[in-house]
């Protein structure tokens, strides 16, 4: 009988030892997001794993991230490279959603600095995500990764992403980024009416003043009589700095193009 307990405890610590030191593992094992870097805490990944199961009950659509090295090794790739890593990635890892296996991966190289967002809908009609949309959501995500910021990259590109296919389910339409027109008599119908009600108001008031008398000159308000001036100086005792932040740089790739198979990708750049 001791001898079993002995077995029993002995192997009751291996499995205890083997599970601590086997935790880290999430990283690299998610259905939606894969950590190969460990740039992610665990609730971190929880989190964005949760989105991600999400998304695919609700919209039918996966949503994905993959944190790596480098694409295949390749510090400098082209547009056209990154595209096929992340097609490639896409098919290997068995990625997309129902029979059409739709979805949306988007691959940040930690080392060499590269992204690129590919999608897969063999069906276009039930695409969500038009190029114009995930432009604008790589230019979100990017000026987190810009600062390392990998959580908050990958949190922006799934709330941007649910927004996305929340409006193509409520609009039947996929999103697109608002003409500098329509901005334009959207800026007019909020400030310019009242603008031009103020400016009306105050042209009336002034009106009023037909008493007052304009002098261009700060002498014309004094009594010449009253002193005279010996010298007159200027001395400035404050300066003014003004500080412009330089923007940060980042490289876009070769823009949107399909590769056959249901697949397009963005092209990606550095960040």
């Amino acid at each position: 009988m001791k001898t079993l307990k002995k077995i029993f405890a002995g192997m009751f610590s291996v499995a205890l030892f083997a599970t601590l030191f086997a935790a880290p593992a999430y990283a690299d094992s998610g259905t939606y997001v894969f950590d190969e870097e460990n740039v992610l805490t665990s609730s971190e990944f929880q989190t964005l794993e949760q989105m991600g199961a999400d998304y695919a009950e609700k919209y039918g659509i996966g949503v994905y991230i993959m944190f790596t090295d480098t694409m295949n090794g390749n510090m400098n790739p082209s547009s056209s490279e990154r595209n096929e890593y992340a097609r490639q990635v896409y098919l290997q890892k068995g990625l997309g959603v129902g029979s059409g296996k739709n979805g949306i991966l988007v691959v940040v190289a930690v080392q060499s600095r590269d992204y690129v967002t590919v999608k897969h809908f063999d069906d276009s009609s039930q695409d969500p995500f038009s190029n114009d949309a995930v432009d604008a959501l790589e230019g979100k995500y990017t000026d987190e990764l810009s600062d390392n910021d990998w959580y908050d990259a990958a949190y922006v590109y799934y709330a941007l992403a649910g927004e996305q296919m929340e409006y193509f389910t409520a609009n039947g339409k996929q999103w697109s980024e608002p003409s500098l027109l329509s901005l334009f008599l959207k800026v007019l119908a909020t400030f310019g009416i009242p603008a031009v009600v103020a400016i009306s108001f105050v042209s009336g008031e002034r009106n009023k003043m037909k008493t007052a008398v304009e002098a261009h000159e700060a002498s014309s308000y004094l009594d010449r009589s009253s002193f005279r001036m010996g010298v007159s100086t200027d001395q400035f005792v404050n300066t003014t700095m003004a500080v412009v932040p330089i923007p940060k740089q980042q490289s876009s790739g070769g823009g949107w193009s399909s590769m056959g198979g249901g697949f397009s990708g963005s092209g990606g750049g550095k960040f």
